[in-house]
């Protein structure tokens, strides 16, 4: 449940210091054209951020280092490259899309909560879970 708390507390900054990008969109007369190069960059950004660092650091990005815990597969093995480059582009790519990206947020908060081994969604598709480092 602290995951949960914690996943969706880093959402809601994420979200809160995003607006100011898509309100000054909304107001201008070519609305919503700039913001999908901002989206495009923010997700390679993010995807190569937490791929790097979650490939050289045995699982781990600073903020689940900082916490004591990493992405395994889901018998608990080490997560090897193409494990983590499934889980980030389903990551990345489940929160690409404006509308899409709020319900699987939600469903994410709901899995991690309802589920044995507490997996999301992108977990639940690459086969991995968060565990204690």
């Amino acid at each position: 449940m602290l995951l949960a708390v914690v996943f969706l507390l880093v959402w809601l900054v994420f979200w809160v210091l995003s607006m100011p990008m898509y309100v000054s969109e909304a107001y201008t007369p070519r609305a919503g054209v700039g913001s999908f190069p901002m989206r495009v960059l923010s997700g390679v950004i993010a995807f190569v951020y937490r791929l790097s660092t979650e490939w050289t650091m045995d699982g781990q990005t600073l903020g689940k280092k900082m916490l004591g815990i990493r992405v395994v597969k889901a018998d608990g093995s080490p997560a090897d490259g193409q494990t983590l480059v499934v889980r980030e582009l389903m990551f990345v790519a489940l929160l690409a899309i404006p509308i899409v990206s709020l319900l699987v947020y939600i469903a994410n908060i709901v899995l991690v909560a309802g589920t044995e081994k507490r997996q999301a969604l992108h977990d639940l598709i690459a086969k991995t879970v968060v565990a204690k480092a």
